[in-house]
């Protein structure tokens, strides 16, 4: 896929994708072959957890600083999108990073 993973169902997780990402990481894959786009590499694999993981830390943050699920969008998102310019996508991660944050 892109850059962004979607998280397109209601059942999409955080925690689900850091296990796929494990699961395929274990795999040592030589060649990826995504749904759409270039062919790749391992570092598909790196670049989608370290996006996960920065979502997840910054929304947990915000969370944990009181804010609401609303305004934990607009922030991360304000803070992230000049990387990761699809909104849709990044607000789909946050939202599901926060329902994940203790």
């Amino acid at each position: 896929m892109k850059a962004q993973p979607a998280f397109a169902s209601p059942y999409s997780s955080i925690q689900q994708w850091f296990a796929s990402l494990d699961r395929l990481e274990a795999l040592n894959p030589a060649v990826i072959v995504p749904s759409h786009g270039p062919l790749g590499d391992a570092g598909f694999i790196a670049g989608y957890r370290n996006y996960l993981k920065e979502v997840l830390e910054r929304t947990s943050a915000d969370k944990k600083a009181g804010r609401n699920a609303d305004a934990t969008v607009e922030d991360v998102t304000a803070t992230m999108v000049q990387r990761y310019p699809d909104r849709a996508r990044l607000a789909g991660a946050i939202k599901a990073a926060y329902a994940a944050a203790p």
